[in-house]
């Protein structure tokens, strides 16, 4: 068999880079005396790209296995089976009717390749350390490079690389491009990679990459990092696969007369013979000491899965140990005729094989340490640092594949994920908090609260509810602070409402007064409206001196038709005009009209009477305005006993105090249903409604509760009862479908316990 001639190592990566679903596939069989190679890049942007590139891989190398051959007419039959299989998948399935790959498949008979390539997934051949044969893609850009538009090395950043000329899935007749036989050498690598791989990293990278890390698991490594690490801001799926081909086989013998292969046949004969006479005697040492390593390898992957690394190295070193015994060291001839270059090389790969994974091993019990500091510190509320922890393991599992499904090492990285991104919310949180005390601080309220809100709910996804509370606590407290301010920007209002009209320029100034809380609060509407009461009384006022003027105009008329009365009757109004106005000199002037006047008039009573009245309908005023505060501030304070009422119920709820919540949330509603009974509160929150889900929620979990007792106690016919009664308020309350779907379950179990004959005792 040509594969045990040879020596072909497949090494890859496959990421998804920053795109929800990787729509790259690769995969590869090695047969006895053929070996296939296959790497689709499904079309992205299309529904069932992801499966485009799966199922033309898998077609394939079906075919493959089924006809292996190596020449084009197989490369050509190889491109027709797996287009066929995908038109037929259109038709089969509407959503899918668009789906496309590009497809490369490589062939081999341990000692030449083949390869056909349709779309842009690329075909790298690596000999003495540089790139010595190269693909060509199925792209416009490549048609542009092809008529000398474009220089191939912008190729990777024109916009229309990703124009292809053809594609797996293409109902018109495709023509794949076909490479002619390729010798292969020794310490040849052939690379196939996707658009993802090959347009993040240049040709010239692979060669350096190689020549700094000749090891090929730190090559793909290295590669992989590369790609990962690109400037680009959206990175493609990417997949690079390497064949390392360390030995080929020998070329394949043209066909000779039969007296040659007979005596071919019988000189092979003899030296199987004679390798076999050599080495018999040691087969049944080594094998017994083959046992004995690999049983310790066996029990360093248990103690891994338990990780317990120490153990597990252990057994590692001491299974090397045991392979070195049996690590020929036989050289010239005898070494030539026991086949000991080639043993001793098996050997060492074995070697080096548990070397690396005593390597993996200390990497792992790094990882997982990282990721226990990482707990530590997220829980003392250290996020920075637990978020470098996080990092370091997610890194360390991210560049390891060694004993992934064992450990769940994908579910770890997965939740690796969720808390750094947890730690990188919380810290931007806490930041936002400190600006938001910095607001309040400053009297800011309305910016500080909109701080406060933005984060409370990052705290409680995060499961910081300490934190939550504490912003909960200053939400409210901004709160209070607010309505206290308002309360008191109102009294100053109503203050300027009353002087506006007896001493507008006193009313000015508190009006004035009143704006600058509006504005502290952020309340533009208001302070607009202030704003507009302050042009009112200007305006009034302007209009006020022209009308005192028009009085004494007036005045000075009727006593030259000795109206004295009138006359009176004008300088008074006049004169109250530019009291009200702040008008001192002509308040003054106007005197000596009035003194004339009222020389000539004696009928003082009746103005004493009218100053008496607007004296008595400004009391009354006054006290409508005490009586309204009064009943404002009482409502107030009902409106905070029950909200206080209501925190404490959530409280008690928290602590599984479900039924003081009831207590609490039922004293905080009659307190809203008695205020909304007598017309002083309007629920247009729906605050009654919500306290309601409140109580159905706690006696939800109350009813749960007693029917777990039940349930325990097998007292099966109570706990269906208590059972029904939860499900019933929990499906009048909030809470999440998982909730009544539990209780759901227990409901159902507890009616066929409860429901179970006295000799159908097996169903316990």
């Amino acid at each position: 068999m040509r594969r045990k001639e040879s020596e072909f190592k497949t090494i890859f990566f496959s990421e998804s880079g920053t795109q929800k679903i990787n729509n790259d596939y690769f995969g590869y069989v090695q047969l006895d005396n053929y070996a296939i190679w296959v790497i689709a890049d499904g079309y992205d942007g299309e529904e069932g790209a992801n499966i485009a590139s799966k199922l033309s891989v898998e077609s394939a190398i079906e075919y493959f296995t089924a006809h292996p051959r190596f020449n084009k007419e197989v490369i050509k039959e190889l491109f027709k089976y797996t287009n066929d299989t995908i038109k037929q998948k259109q038709e089969e399935m509407e959503r899918y009717s668009l789906m496309h790959t590009s497809l490369l498949i490589v062939i081999s008979n341990y000692n030449k390749i083949l390869y056909g390539n349709i779309g842009n997934t690329r075909l790298y051949h690596i000999q003495g350390g540089y790139i010595v044969n190269q693909s060509s893609d199925d792209s416009v850009s490549q048609l542009l490079v092809q008529e000398r538009a474009l220089d191939i090395k912008d190729i990777k950043s024109h916009r229309q690389r990703n124009d292809l000329l053809q594609a797996i899935g293409d109902y018109s007749k495709i023509k794949p491009t076909i490479s002619n036989e390729i010798k292969l050498l020794e310490g040849d690598k052939i690379c196939l990679t996707t658009r993802g791989a090959w347009e993040n990293i240049d040709e010239h990278e692979i060669e350096v990459e190689l020549s700094k890390f000749p090891e090929r698991e730190l090559w793909i490594d290295s590669i992989k990092r590369k790609v990962l690490g690109s400037s680009n801001k959206d990175i493609e799926n990417n997949t690079f696969a390497s064949i390392c081909i360390d030995k080929v086989a020998p070329p394949i013998a043209e066909k000779k007369s039969n007296k040659w292969l007979k005596r071919i046949i019988l000189i092979s004969v003899v030296i199987l013979m004679l390798i076999l006479a050599l080495l018999l005697w040691k087969l049944h040492k080594e094998n017994k000491i083959t046992k004995l390593a690999v049983s310790y390898v066996e029990k360093a992957e248990e103690s891994t899965k338990i990780k317990n690394f120490d153990n597990a190295n252990e057994s590692l070193e001491m299974a090397i140990e045991e392979y070195k015994k049996i690590r020929p060291s036989s050289q010239g001839f005898l070494g030539i005729l026991t086949n000991a270059n080639n043993r001793r090389t098996k050997v060492n790969s074995k070697i080096e094989l548990i070397e690396d994974k005593i390597v993996e091993n200390k990497k792992l019990e790094e990882a997982f340490k990282s990721v226990s500091d990482g707990n530590s510190l997220f829980e003392i509320n250290n996020f920075f640092e637990s978020s470098k922890k996080y990092e370091n393991a997610k890194y360390i599992f991210s560049s390891s594949s060694y004993m992934k499904d064992e450990l769940n090492v994908d579910q770890v990285v997965e939740g690796l994920k969720i808390r750094i991104n947890s730690t990188k919310n919380l810290i931007e949180a806490l930041n936002v908090v400190t600006i938001g005390d910095n607001l309040f601080s400053s009297g800011n309220y309305k910016s500080a609260r909109e701080k406060y809100e933005g984060v409370l709910n990052i705290f409680l996804l995060n499961g910081k509810e300490e934190y939550a509370i504490q912003i909960e606590r200053k939400i409210k407290e901004i709160d209070d602070k607010v309505k206290l301010s308002y309360d008191g920007a109102q009294l100053i209002e109503n203050k300027a409402d009353m002087l506006s009209q007896i001493k507008p320029n006193d009313a000015r100034e508190i009006y004035l007064s009143a704006k600058q809380v509006y504005q502290m609060l952020g309340d533009e509407k208001r302070s607009g409206e202030i704003e507009n009461k302050i042009q009112e009384i200007n305006n009034r006022q302007l209009v006020d001196t022209q009308t005192a003027n028009n009085y004494i105009q007036d005045g000075l008329n009727a006593l030259l038709i000795n109206d004295y009365s009138s006359s009176l009757n004008f300088f008074s109004k006049a004169k109250s005009i530019y009291n009200g106005l702040g008008d001192t000199a002509n308040s003054k002037s106007i005197d000596n009209y009035i003194s004339q006047a009222q020389n000539l008039m004696k009928n003082e009573n009746k103005s004493k009477s009218e100053l008496a009245k607007k004296e008595e309908e400004l009391e009354i005023e006054r006290n409508n305005i005490a009586l309204e505060k009064k009943k404002r501030e009482e409502l107030a304070s009902k409106i905070k006993e029950a909200s206080t009422l209501e925190i404490e119920g959530d409280q008690m709820l928290s602590l599984n105090r479900y039924s003081e919540s009831i207590i609490k949330y039922s004293n905080a509603k009659k307190i809203y249903d008695e205020l909304k009974m007598s017309g002083d509160y309007d629920d247009e929150s729906s605050k009654i409604e919500f306290i309601n889900k409140k109580i159905n929620k706690c006696e939800g979990f109350l009813y749960e509760e007693q029917g777990d007792k039940k349930y325990k106690n097998k007292e099966m016919k109570e706990a269906v009862t208590q059972y029904e009664l939860s499900k019933e308020s929990f499906s009048k309350s909030d809470v999440g479908r998982e909730i009544l779907e539990r209780v759901e379950k227990k409901l159902k179990v507890a009616i066929k316990k409860a429901n179970k004959k006295w000799w159908e005792i097996w169903k316990f």
